[in-house]
């Protein structure tokens, strides 16, 4: 899939494609969401965090839910992709974003 990403890639605006790999999320096929993941990182890695779209914050957010996924290549894809987010931006700034969902992970629930 990534090949078929990178000629699309030529053609099309990255900051267009995102929107869809975001979309691409909501599948219930976990294959669907680890390699949508997968994209959007190497979209981030490549192009900067420009690309994220309407906002990086929302789309980090979104990203950010599939840590405490029970799937482990969606779980290790969502990490992959907020990694490469980390070394486009400072520790600061992603912070203030994903420390909620890191709390609920790491808090036991209370049912």
């Amino acid at each position: 899939m990534i090949k078929k990403l990178k000629t699309i890639h030529l053609f099309f605006q990255v900051s267009k494609l995102h929107p869809f790999l975001m979309d691409g999320l909501k599948s219930k096929n976990g294959k669907q969401r680890s390699e949508c993941l997968d994209d959007i990182g190497s979209i981030i890695r490549d192009y900067g965090m420009a690309v994220l779209q309407p906002s990086a914050a929302a789309s980090l957010k979104e990203m950010a839910k599939f840590i405490g996924e029970r799937d482990t290549a969606v779980r290790n894809a969502a990490l992959n992709a907020i990694t490469e987010a980390f070394f486009q931006v400072s520790w600061m700034s992603l912070k203030s974003v994903i420390r909620s969902y890191v709390v609920l992970l790491v808090l036991p629930a209370n049912n």
